[in-house]
């Protein structure tokens, strides 16, 4: 929409003075105040847009809502006026300047939290991450994550990051991190690689991502080499990760490849959706199922996923894509009476109930990160680890053989 150059600058007494001079309701801000000056360009003169639109464009380090919030609060100007409207309209030429916005550091705190370490050395930790165990830190969400477990059990020292290194670490905006609880499964995102606060040496490093609902394997980097090489390992698909899901129904075919970009879907930025090729933020994505074990007479199955790329819910996208969301996923129509419907069309009325019951046993999508191998980063052997399936898991499909 708009292209900005940003400058950094100091802004002179004279200047604010003049704007003071132009608009009583305008304070005289102190001298030598950071600001940013945006000079708005468009390819049409006449074009207009919302301020708050061209800031949030302008400045991806900072939220909307942030930045809604200092023009109400009178700290940016157009053309030397204060304005407190965000959907003020702005042309091309007109010169938008914005109070630097401090962000105080963020303290990590270690918490005795309960983790189930598979394996550990003084490189990496392999855990087995239960359900509802947000992985890390978000805006607003501080505590109770698998960081703050694996500082305490590492017996690590706080870390203090500041808010604009999230951003840096998911490549997304902050309202994303607010929107949703769950964190991301994406293959190339680091943690806390910026701004580490730190007299120690070994630092949680996150190098792939679990929902906050699925359970299962993940690998931590305890150090920057290891984190660096298994990010490499991630970002070139040598990694192995099989994933155990239940579905509604039963796909047509016993095995098979999906792949579709994904993207937000714009009428509800909390979901993914399979979104047209060349969207913007739309991102390539494939994904390898088989059916290990059709239940209920062919109402419901569990399916084996192999993960070709790691993006956001990738693999509840895909299976909803496919026709035959997970069970337990409210997101993406694993529950009410949608997913009734779809397994007990299937089964008959006398079983419904028995439907109900099954999916009532599951309060998170049925999806379990079942195997994970990779190359140990200083070592160079081979390393691959199974878990099995949780006892929720294991509770649909004794209910869902109940049906035949």
């Amino acid at each position: 929409m708009h292209k900005a150059e940003v400058v950094w600058e100091r802004a002179d007494r004279l200047r604010h003075q003049c704007a003071a001079a132009q608009d009583p309701g305008v304070s005289e801000n102190v001298p030598n105040q950071e600001k940013i000056t945006l000079q708005v360009n468009t390819q049409r003169g006449a074009l207009k847009g919302r301020l708050d639109a061209f800031l949030s464009d302008s400045l991806p380090d900072y939220s909307r809502a942030k930045l809604q919030r200092s023009i109400k609060d009178g700290r940016v100007t157009v053309n030397g006026r204060a304005t407190r409207k965000p959907g003020q309209l702005i042309k091309s030429g007109d010169l938008v300047e914005v109070e630097k916005m401090e962000e105080q550091a963020i303290g990590i705190e270690p918490e005795a939290i309960p983790l189930d370490i598979v394996f550990e050395d003084e490189h990496l930790l392999v855990v087995n991450k239960q359900a509802g165990l947000v992985v890390h830190p978000a805006v607003g969400n501080y505590s109770g994550t698998l960081v703050n477990g694996i500082l305490h059990h590492c017996s690590l020292p706080a870390l203090h990051i500041h808010p604009a290194d999230y951003r840096n670490i998911s490549g997304n905006q902050v309202e994303e991190w607010i929107e949703g609880d769950d964190s991301q499964d994406d293959s190339t995102a680091t943690i806390f690689e910026q701004g580490i606060q730190s007299t120690s040496t070994v630092r949680p490093g996150i190098v792939h991502r679990l929902d906050k609902g699925t359970t299962g394997l993940m690998v931590v980097a305890k150090d920057a080499h290891s984190h660096e090489e298994l990010s490499r390992q991630f970002m070139e698909r040598v990694v192995s990760r099989r994933y155990t899901a239940l579905v509604c129904g039963v796909p047509k075919e016993p095995f098979g490849r999906v792949e579709a970009v994904l993207g937000r879907d714009p009428k509800n930025r909390k979901r993914m959706s399979v979104v047209p090729e060349g969207r913007r933020g739309g991102r390539y994505a494939a994904s390898n199922y088989q059916v290990v074990e059709v239940l209920a007479g062919g109402a419901a199955a569990v399916l084996e996923w192999k993960l070709e790329t790691g993006r956001t819910h990738q693999i509840r996208v895909h299976s909803q894509h496919l026709g035959h969301p997970i069970i337990g996923d409210e997101t993406y129509g694993g529950v009410g009476k949608g997913a009734v419907f779809q397994i007990a069309r299937h089964t008959g009325a006398a079983h419904v109930s028995l439907v109900r019951q099954a999916i009532a046993a599951i309060a998170r999508p049925a999806l379990h990160a079942k195997t994970l191998g990779f190359t140990h980063p200083a070592t160079g052997e081979e390393l691959f680890f199974s878990s099995d399936i949780p006892t929720d898991l294991e509770k649909v499909i004794s209910l869902l053989k109940q049906i035949e």
